[in-house]
Protein backbone atom coordinates (compact mmCIF):
# COMPACT_ATOMS: atom_id res chain seq x y z
CA UNK A 1 0.00 0.00 0.00
CA UNK A 2 1.50 3.39 -0.98
CA UNK A 3 2.31 6.01 1.64
CA UNK A 4 1.29 8.25 3.37
CA UNK A 5 -0.71 5.78 5.43
CA UNK A 6 -0.63 5.67 9.21
CA UNK A 7 -1.66 2.59 11.18
CA UNK A 8 -3.29 3.32 14.54
CA UNK A 9 -3.61 0.57 17.16
CA UNK A 10 -5.48 0.92 20.45
CA UNK A 11 -3.08 1.22 23.37
CA UNK A 12 -5.44 -0.77 25.61
CA UNK A 13 -5.54 -3.80 23.31
CA UNK A 14 -2.66 -5.99 24.52
CA UNK A 15 -3.73 -9.11 22.60
CA UNK A 16 -3.12 -7.57 19.18
CA UNK A 17 -0.04 -9.30 17.79
CA UNK A 18 2.48 -8.41 15.10
CA UNK A 19 0.81 -10.98 12.86
CA UNK A 20 -2.60 -9.38 13.47
CA UNK A 21 -1.34 -5.98 12.34
CA UNK A 22 0.39 -7.48 9.29
CA UNK A 23 -2.78 -9.37 8.31
CA UNK A 24 -4.74 -6.14 8.74
CA UNK A 25 -2.46 -4.31 6.30
CA UNK A 26 -2.78 -7.11 3.72
CA UNK A 27 -6.57 -7.11 4.05
CA UNK A 28 -6.60 -3.33 3.60
CA UNK A 29 -4.67 -3.77 0.37
CA UNK A 30 -7.36 -6.20 -0.81
CA UNK A 31 -10.00 -3.47 -0.41
CA UNK A 32 -7.75 -0.61 -1.50
CA UNK A 33 -9.40 2.27 -3.38
CA UNK A 34 -7.81 5.60 -4.28
CA UNK A 35 -10.52 7.73 -2.64
CA UNK A 36 -10.77 5.76 0.61
CA UNK A 37 -9.47 7.84 3.52
CA UNK A 38 -9.51 5.24 6.25
CA UNK A 39 -9.73 1.49 6.84
CA UNK A 40 -11.43 0.43 10.07
CA UNK A 41 -10.71 -2.92 11.71
CA UNK A 42 -13.84 -4.77 12.82
CA UNK A 43 -14.24 -8.13 14.53
CA UNK A 44 -16.97 -10.71 14.11
CA UNK A 45 -19.07 -11.38 17.19
CA UNK A 46 -19.69 -14.90 15.90
CA UNK A 47 -15.94 -15.51 15.72
CA UNK A 48 -15.45 -13.90 19.16
CA UNK A 49 -17.84 -16.44 20.68
CA UNK A 50 -15.85 -19.27 19.05
CA UNK A 51 -12.59 -17.72 20.30
CA UNK A 52 -13.81 -17.32 23.91
CA UNK A 53 -15.18 -20.86 24.06
CA UNK A 54 -12.24 -22.38 22.19
CA UNK A 55 -9.78 -20.93 24.73
CA UNK A 56 -12.07 -21.68 27.71
CA UNK A 57 -12.35 -18.06 28.78
CA UNK A 58 -16.07 -18.07 29.63
CA UNK A 59 -15.37 -17.50 33.34
CA UNK A 60 -14.34 -13.94 32.42
CA UNK A 61 -17.56 -13.29 30.50
CA UNK A 62 -19.55 -15.28 27.97
CA UNK A 63 -20.63 -14.01 24.57
CA UNK A 64 -24.39 -14.01 25.05
CA UNK A 65 -27.25 -12.32 23.21
CA UNK A 66 -26.17 -9.26 21.21
CA UNK A 67 -27.67 -6.45 23.29
CA UNK A 68 -26.37 -2.92 24.09
CA UNK A 69 -27.09 -3.60 27.78
CA UNK A 70 -24.66 -5.94 29.50
CA UNK A 71 -26.09 -9.28 30.62
CA UNK A 72 -25.13 -10.94 33.91
CA UNK A 73 -21.84 -12.82 33.43
CA UNK A 74 -21.88 -11.62 29.83
CA UNK A 75 -19.03 -10.11 27.84
CA UNK A 76 -19.98 -6.53 27.06
CA UNK A 77 -19.24 -6.52 23.36
CA UNK A 78 -22.18 -5.23 21.36
CA UNK A 79 -21.86 -5.61 17.62
CA UNK A 80 -23.73 -3.82 14.84
CA UNK A 81 -25.80 -6.46 12.99
CA UNK A 82 -24.97 -6.37 9.29
CA UNK A 83 -25.35 -8.41 6.13
CA UNK A 84 -21.95 -8.99 4.54
CA UNK A 85 -22.26 -7.86 0.92
CA UNK A 86 -18.56 -7.01 0.39
CA UNK A 87 -16.86 -10.30 1.29
CA UNK A 88 -15.56 -9.39 4.75
CA UNK A 89 -15.28 -13.05 5.68
CA UNK A 90 -15.52 -16.44 3.99
CA UNK A 91 -18.76 -17.35 5.76
CA UNK A 92 -20.57 -14.20 4.65
CA UNK A 93 -24.23 -13.80 5.60
CA UNK A 94 -25.45 -12.07 8.74
CA UNK A 95 -23.16 -11.24 11.63
CA UNK A 96 -22.57 -8.55 14.23
CA UNK A 97 -19.41 -6.47 13.96
CA UNK A 98 -17.47 -4.73 16.75
CA UNK A 99 -14.63 -2.22 16.53
CA UNK A 100 -11.33 -4.07 16.21
CA UNK A 101 -9.03 -1.38 17.67
CA UNK A 102 -7.00 -0.90 14.46
CA UNK A 103 -7.21 1.76 11.77
CA UNK A 104 -5.22 2.78 8.74
CA UNK A 105 -5.58 6.46 7.85
CA UNK A 106 -4.55 8.30 4.69
CA UNK A 107 -3.07 11.29 6.52
CA UNK A 108 -2.77 13.56 3.46
CA UNK A 109 -6.34 13.02 2.39
CA UNK A 110 -7.96 13.62 5.78
CA UNK A 111 -5.91 16.79 6.33
CA UNK A 112 -6.85 18.09 2.87
CA UNK A 113 -10.48 17.52 3.81
CA UNK A 114 -10.01 19.87 6.76
CA UNK A 115 -9.75 17.29 9.55
CA UNK A 116 -7.23 17.70 12.36
CA UNK A 117 -5.47 14.33 12.38
CA UNK A 118 -4.97 14.00 16.17
CA UNK A 119 -8.55 15.06 16.94
CA UNK A 120 -9.83 12.67 14.30
CA UNK A 121 -7.91 9.71 15.77
CA UNK A 122 -9.13 10.59 19.27
CA UNK A 123 -12.70 10.78 17.98
CA UNK A 124 -12.39 7.40 16.29
CA UNK A 125 -11.00 5.92 19.49
CA UNK A 126 -13.99 7.28 21.42
CA UNK A 127 -16.39 5.91 18.81
CA UNK A 128 -15.40 2.33 19.71
CA UNK A 129 -18.16 2.28 22.32
CA UNK A 130 -20.55 4.35 20.24
CA UNK A 131 -23.11 1.63 19.47
CA UNK A 132 -23.46 0.85 23.19
CA UNK A 133 -24.72 4.38 23.89
CA UNK A 134 -28.43 4.62 22.92
CA UNK A 135 -27.98 8.35 22.16
CA UNK A 136 -25.87 7.37 19.16
CA UNK A 137 -28.75 5.39 17.65
CA UNK A 138 -30.84 8.52 16.98
CA UNK A 139 -29.30 9.05 13.55
CA UNK A 140 -29.86 5.39 12.72
CA UNK A 141 -33.59 5.52 13.47
CA UNK A 142 -34.72 5.12 9.86
CA UNK A 143 -32.44 2.07 9.49
CA UNK A 144 -33.62 0.33 12.68
CA UNK A 145 -36.12 -2.03 10.96
CA UNK A 146 -33.36 -3.29 8.64
CA UNK A 147 -30.83 -3.47 11.48
CA UNK A 148 -33.25 -5.41 13.68
CA UNK A 149 -33.78 -7.94 10.89
CA UNK A 150 -30.06 -8.13 10.16
CA UNK A 151 -30.70 -6.81 6.65
CA UNK A 152 -28.63 -3.62 6.82
CA UNK A 153 -25.62 -4.16 4.58
CA UNK A 154 -21.93 -3.51 5.26
CA UNK A 155 -21.78 -1.18 2.25
CA UNK A 156 -24.75 0.78 3.61
CA UNK A 157 -23.10 1.11 7.02
CA UNK A 158 -19.94 2.41 5.33
CA UNK A 159 -22.01 5.01 3.45
CA UNK A 160 -23.71 6.05 6.69
CA UNK A 161 -20.31 6.42 8.41
CA UNK A 162 -19.18 8.74 5.59
CA UNK A 163 -22.30 10.86 6.01
CA UNK A 164 -22.08 10.92 9.83
CA UNK A 165 -18.32 11.32 10.36
CA UNK A 166 -17.32 12.85 7.02
CA UNK A 167 -14.72 10.18 6.25
CA UNK A 168 -14.82 7.69 3.37
CA UNK A 169 -14.00 4.44 5.17
CA UNK A 170 -14.00 0.69 4.59
CA UNK A 171 -14.49 -2.07 7.13
CA UNK A 172 -11.75 -4.70 7.39
CA UNK A 173 -12.18 -7.96 9.30
CA UNK A 174 -9.57 -8.61 12.02
CA UNK A 175 -9.00 -11.46 14.47
CA UNK A 176 -11.61 -11.44 17.28
CA UNK A 177 -8.93 -11.05 19.99
CA UNK A 178 -8.23 -7.58 18.56
CA UNK A 179 -11.61 -6.45 19.91
CA UNK A 180 -10.72 -7.41 23.48
CA UNK A 181 -9.53 -4.10 24.87
CA UNK A 182 -8.73 -3.85 28.58
CA UNK A 183 -11.03 -1.49 30.47
CA UNK A 184 -11.75 -3.36 33.71
CA UNK A 185 -10.19 -5.89 36.04
CA UNK A 186 -12.08 -8.76 34.41
CA UNK A 187 -10.62 -7.71 31.04
CA UNK A 188 -7.12 -7.92 32.52
CA UNK A 189 -7.86 -11.37 33.94
CA UNK A 190 -9.19 -12.53 30.57
CA UNK A 191 -6.06 -11.27 28.78
CA UNK A 192 -3.75 -12.93 31.31
CA UNK A 193 -5.77 -16.16 31.15
CA UNK A 194 -5.51 -16.25 27.37
CA UNK A 195 -1.77 -15.55 27.34
CA UNK A 196 -1.04 -18.16 30.01
CA UNK A 197 -2.98 -20.80 28.06
CA UNK A 198 -1.28 -19.77 24.83
CA UNK A 199 2.28 -19.97 26.18
CA UNK A 200 1.52 -23.19 28.02
CA UNK A 201 0.52 -24.80 24.71
CA UNK A 202 3.67 -23.48 23.03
Amino acid sequence: MPSPYLIVIGGDSPLISKEDSEDFVVSCQDRFEEDVEMYVGVASRRELKEFIEGHQLQEYGEVKENLPKNEKNGLRKFGLPLMDDVGLCDKGGKDAYMFGNMYIVNTEMVVKRGHHLVRLVNRLYALRRGPVDPRNWVGLRKYLPEIAKGEWKVSEAESYFKKKVGINARMILVHPRCALDVDATVDQLRAVGYLLRKYKRE
